[in-house]
């Protein structure tokens, strides 16, 4: 089950994207496969994204997991401040707000069928100004979300989906 919550701004950017468009992107195979090939590492209880050419030195974050958890509150906060990344980082065009929802989508929908992948978990999509910026945690009913509750609070579109399994 998912299950989207998010605030005015965001429903309004939502409600406001054409409902069929066909668009080609300009890409290059590098920034592709770096986008769609992230590794997910498990430290502790943690989720972690790994990127193409990076290696996570578990060993060494196992040894520091305390501290790491301290720095960030919680396991949320942790992985939600290591799995963050943004989707103009993949492109050499410029992407429009619309594009990049669409994008992030299909990111989201490549994560959730990774035969490791964390359920239940969240995804956040959060606008600042015309970038958009996803992070995602496994979800912990002890520590809930990493977001406020309150979406309407925030200046900028946000939403997250919450789901439960794939």
């Amino acid at each position: 089950m998912r299950r989207m919550q998010c605030n005015k701004l965001m429903e309004n950017l939502i409600s406001s994207f054409p409902r069929s468009r066909h668009r080609t992107f300009l890409v290059d195979f590098e920034g592709l496969q770096k986008l769609f090939n992230k590794k997910i590492v498990k430290i502790v209880d943690t989720f972690i994204i790994e990127e193409v050419h990076e290696s996570i030195d578990v060993e060494v974050a196992e040894k520091n997991f305390d501290k790491l958890i301290r720095m960030n509150t919680d396991k949320t906060g942790y992985e939600s401040s290591c799995n963050e990344f943004r989707i103009i980082d993949y492109f050499s065009e410029t992407l429009s707000v619309e594009d990049q929802w669409e994008i992030g989508m299909i990111v989201m929908e490549n994560f959730l069928q990774k035969e490791d992948f964390p359920f239940p978990c969240i995804f956040y999509y959060g606008y600042d100004e015309s970038i958009l910026t996803m992070r995602f945690h496994k979800y912990r009913a002890s520590e809930g979300l990493w977001l406020l509750e309150d979406l309407e609070g925030y200046s900028n579109p946000v939403a997250y989906f919450h789901i439960e399994e794939n």
